[in-house]
């Protein structure tokens, strides 16, 4: 290969990487809407390009495990949801190996029924 291709390699791959990395900002998810809702798993990015949130979809209500991030990418809460509302424990996280601090209960009507601070 001649060595005028070869110095160009590192400058197409960080072109390359870099259109990957506006590409996957601009898209707010991994899956479509369908008949105008969303289904499926989407992950919505921050303009930084790191995860905001992301779960499920059923029939355009969040429903399942959802993940929430804080602005610089950390973990920050999970818990399951049910037609869009919180429903049994949700969990915060607070460190950067994700344990889990502190629990809140829901009764899946979006009312918080119980707490506790978890130590592990």
């Amino acid at each position: 290969m001649p060595v005028h291709v070869i110095a160009r390699i590192p400058f197409l791959l960080t072109a390359i990487l870099l259109m990957a990395q506006v590409a996957r900002a601009q898209q707010d998810t991994t899956n479509r809407r369908m008949k105008g809702e969303r289904e499926g798993y989407w992950i919505k990015y921050r303009s930084n390009g790191l995860p905001k949130w992301e779960g499920f979809y059923l029939h355009g209500e969040r429903t399942g495990l959802w993940k929430f991030y804080d602005k610089d990418g950390t973990f920050h809460n999970e818990g399951r949801l049910v037609n869009g509302h919180r429903v049994g424990a949700w969990y915060l996280v607070g460190t950067p190996s994700g344990t889990k601090l502190d629990m809140t209960r829901w009764d899946g009507m979006g009312h918080c029924v119980g707490g506790a601070t978890l130590s592990w």
